[in-house]
């Protein structure tokens, strides 16, 4: 590689654009699985969760 075409592809690779995904933290899970697999399949890079993502059932009932 010569210093030009070793310049244009570090740019390259500093100003792409990552994309990510927040899932919601409420509401049912179903399909979760295969939702996740196709937005990697479509080239997003994080998906971001609640750390509450399960919750169990409420206090007092």
């Amino acid at each position: 590689m010569n210093t030009i075409t070793l310049i244009r592809y570090a740019r390259s690779q500093a100003l792409a654009m990552r994309l990510g995904v927040v899932l919601p933290v409420a509401g049912p899970a179903i399909g979760l699985s295969a939702f996740c697999r196709g937005l990697e399949g479509l080239g997003y890079d994080t998906l971001w969760v609640g750390d509450r993502l399960v919750a169990g059932g409420y206090p007092g009932r």
